[in-house]
């Protein structure tokens, strides 16, 4: 992953100085935007895999974010599916509660 290193511009007394020192931060903004971010490293988030054996019966999931998730996505399922929130609508710091509207999915959940 790229990092950007911090700059100190208190000092500077002159807009030719400012330049001389934004232009190296704009070059490492532009290696780390273009191919220096991945989303693992900058996003706090888990993924899980979760079979729903039966259409629309509530699942609890373990996400393991240690934290209360904002929200998830399904990123991949197994077929075409709807997936929604379970009994609780609440988003717990430990387990999440979801159905799914079709049996047998097996889906990667994306939670953060």
């Amino acid at each position: 992953m790229a990092k950007i290193s911090p700059i100190n511009i208190t000092n500077l007394s002159s807009v030719q100085q400012l330049v001389q020192f934004i232009n190296p931060f704009f070059g490492q903004l532009t290696t780390a935007l273009n191919n220096g971010l991945s989303f693992q490293d900058n996003i706090r988030a888990t993924t899980k895999v979760v079979y729903f054996p039966t259409a629309n019966q509530n699942v609890q999931v373990a996400h393991q974010l240690n934290a209360t998730p904002i929200g998830y996505l399904a990123i991949r399922t197994s077929a075409a599916c709807s997936i929604y929130d379970g009994i609780s609508t609440v988003l717990g710091a430990t387990y999440v509660n979801m159905k799914c509207n079709t049996s047998g999915i097996t889906a990667t959940i994306l939670f953060f």
